[in-house]
């Protein structure tokens, strides 16, 4: 229900990619552990003194970042293109 935000059915949104090269699976929030924690089931909002999960919101610049492109003017997500796929 939309209406209830805390619920994780509202918030934990799949979030794959592909390198298409054969590489073995790896797990997104691992291979970015540095850069990202991973939320697990809890309620991810931005809080100070924590790093930030990995969001939907995150795909706009990885896609330019694996293209060699700059990010999205005026994003405010993934702006340093750090999300790493391999």
């Amino acid at each position: 229900h939309h209406g209830i935000g805390h619920l994780s059915i509202n918030y934990v949104i799949p979030f794959i990619t592909w390198t298409g090269n054969g590489q073995v699976k790896a797990d997104l929030i691992a291979l970015n552990s540095a850069t990202h924690r991973d939320p697990g089931i809890d309620d991810p909002r931005p809080q100070i003194g924590r790093l930030p999960v990995i969001r939907n919101a995150d795909v706009g610049n990885l896609c330019l970042s694996l293209l060699g492109m700059p990010p999205i003017a005026n994003s405010t997500r993934n702006t340093q293109q750090s999300i790493v796929i391999k």
